[in-house]
């Protein structure tokens, strides 16, 4: 919350000739590591997946300001249909950033970023193995830090543009009867972002 709470004055700080954006991002999310080696960790049972996202934010003269950012990855499981296990799984994150944009070109602008926040993790599953059956459903809210960073193309009041993120993500909860699922892992992602924003000077 005091990251949400710093964001938020940043932007209310942003001096009257600042530049104010919104935007939505597409792309991918490719898990790169894990705090776990006994095959229960995040990148042995999540598989790269589409990632979506909206942010909003502001910067002064320096380029300096901040952005509020959430996103949605539906999670790719790797041992769907295995075993008569069938699951359902979300990845919401919401987060406060320090960026820093710089116009490198007249056309070409180069955006930094650092965020941190919260990353809402929900699963749900269904086996059934012959006459046997059984469903669990949780959520756990985690911690998240991301870094980023890439380039957008002027287009008037529009700006098209590409990013690449190291999203890290921290959960510690364990299962506590069958109705439960266990979110135990630290994860590293790679994302590959497109984007687009509208710009008001």
């Amino acid at each position: 919350m005091r990251s949400l709470a710093f964001a938020a004055v940043l932007l209310a700080a942003a001096p009257a000739g600042a530049d104010s954006f919104a935007g939505a991002v597409g792309g991918i999310m490719i898990p790169l590591a894990d705090s776990n080696s006994n095959k229960t960790g995040w990148t042995d049972q999540v598989g790269s997946g589409p990632k979506l996202g909206v942010r909003a934010g502001a910067t002064g003269e320096s380029g300096l300001g901040g952005m509020i950012s959430g996103d949605w990855t539906p999670i790719n499981y790797n041992y769907q249909g295995n075993g008569g296990l069938d699951v359902s799984a979300h990845r919401f994150r919401i987060l406060a950033h320090i960026v820093f944009e710089k116009l490198v070109a007249p056309k070409v602008v180069v955006v930094g970023r650092a965020g941190g926040g919260i990353d809402i993790a929900h699963a749900s599953a269904t086996l059934t193995v012959g006459p046997f059956s059984g469903n669990a459903s949780d959520t756990d809210v985690g911690w998240a830090f991301e870094l980023g960073g890439g380039a957008y193309f002027n287009l008037g009041s529009v700006q098209i543009g590409g990013e690449l993120a190291l999203p890290f993500g921290g959960h510690s909860h364990k299962a506590q009867n069958a109705q439960d699922i266990t979110f135990d892992y630290t994860s590293t992602d790679i994302d590959v972002l497109f984007g687009v924003r509208v710009v008001s000077r």
